[in-house]
């Protein structure tokens, strides 16, 4: 009878102990040193609210791994991950050199990018210093979460004017425009209204806009609060061109934008190399 108790006790609250448990996060990636070396790393680790807490690996080339704690935090307003490699007794630290880093992500083509810079220190003074690149995509959608899509999310931008293209329709997607890659966008009405903003770590990014041939924003630095600006479609086939003027403090330079055809947005995220340019083509039908 005794078994048969400890048996049903054990049937019901195993499920809930089961549901308890917090997922492990792996992201895998590379530290790419600034001497061109570059390094396997794994950060594992559990998600509480926005902090974090777990181990990082450094894969070295001597086929030695190292072990550190690390702890940190995911700021989604701002849309970054900070981590920090911590003294720990019993990990088979790399003592000499502690990584940390405040990495910015962004979605793109439906999953999330994660890459910035790192610094290594000793005893607060930098002893290493490079980027880190993570690649598993499946983990960061699960640790980030998809942001809203439609009309409900660009409205808790809360930086939109009354009057500018109100109650439009939002394309789910977002196009990724770089140097190499533009896009072109059929236009029904007779004005593009466009946004541009950063919408991930303000780190100082200038862009310049160039509209059928003239400059209609010069050397503005991308903040979290859109830009607008009013572009009148007078040709056939008209181009629009955002020139990176420097990459900021984390290359590359970025920015979101949003075009309104009347009640239609279209959403692109440009990412481009100081000196670069993307284009965007507005054809009237």
């Amino acid at each position: 009878m005794r078994h048969a108790i400890l048996l049903m006790i054990l049937f019901f609250t195993l499920p809930f102990h089961l549901m308890g448990q917090q997922k492990d996060y792996v992201l895998k990636g590379v530290l790419h040193m600034k001497g061109g070396e570059n390094t396997k790393y794994k950060l594992v680790f559990k998600a509480t609210g926005d902090n974090i807490k777990g181990y990082a690996i450094t894969y070295m080339q001597d086929g030695l791994e190292l072990k550190a704690a690390i702890n940190g935090k995911i700021n989604k307003p701002e849309q970054t991950l900070y981590f920090k490699e911590v003294a720990t007794p019993g990990m088979t630290m790399f003592e000499d050199c502690m990584v940390e880093a405040k990495l910015p992500y962004r979605l793109e083509k439906g999953v999330y990018v994660l890459k910035g810079s790192f610094r290594g220190k000793k005893n607060d003074l930098t002893c290493s210093e490079g980027t880190i690149a993570f690649d598993v995509a499946k983990e960061m959608n699960q640790l980030f979460d998809p942001p809203k899509t439609g009309r409900g999310a660009e409205h808790e931008e809360g930086d939109v004017q009354a009057g500018w293209a109100n109650g439009g329709e939002a394309h789910d997607n977002v196009e990724t425009i770089t140097a190499a890659k533009e896009k072109v966008f059929e236009w029904n009405s007779d004005t593009c209204y466009m946004e541009i903003w950063d919408n991930e770590y303000i780190d100082g990014d200038i862009v310049t806009l160039v509209y059928n041939g003239r400059v209609v924003l010069s050397d503005y630095s991308l903040v979290r609060k859109k830009k607008q600006v009013k572009l009148p479609l007078v040709e056939q086939v008209n181009i629009l061109t955002i020139i990176a003027e420097n990459e900021g403090k984390v290359p590359p330079n970025t920015s979101r934008i949003t075009l309104s055809d009347g009640k239609v947005k279209h959403n692109a995220f440009a990412s481009i190399s100081k000196g670069q340019g993307a284009i965007i083509i507005l054809r009237k039908k």
